[in-house]
């Protein structure tokens, strides 16, 4: 992989309608930041989930922030919150655990 890509959040047990913030890193393998472009979703856990869900697509230099408020209906669920990074004509995708209280 040409790239190295962090995915950090306010926490894995985020709470319905409160402001959760996250962060993705993106540098080199020397950790100098680089050009990407991000696709930020939501995948659910279950045997049968329904697609992903899009919250956000980016692109940017280093660092994307962003904010988001889980929707109270996803209380309980095993949830992944995913970050597919596109940089240097290689993707990679970045998987952060939540279940929302």
């Amino acid at each position: 992989m040409p790239f190295k890509a962090r995915l950090t959040a306010t926490g894995h047990r985020p709470v319905a309608l409160a402001p959760w913030r996250y962060t993705l890193r993106v540098t080199d393998l020397n950790g100098r930041p680089i050009r990407a472009r991000a696709t930020f979703n939501i995948t659910f856990i279950a045997q049968t989930p329904p697609p992903p869900r899009l919250i956000a697509r980016v692109a940017f230099r280093g660092r994307a922030r962003g904010l988001y408020r889980w929707p109270a209906l996803l209380r309980g669920e095993p949830l992944e919150f995913q970050a597919v990074v596109k940089a240097k004509g290689a993707t990679l995708t970045v998987r952060y655990a939540v279940r929302v209280r």
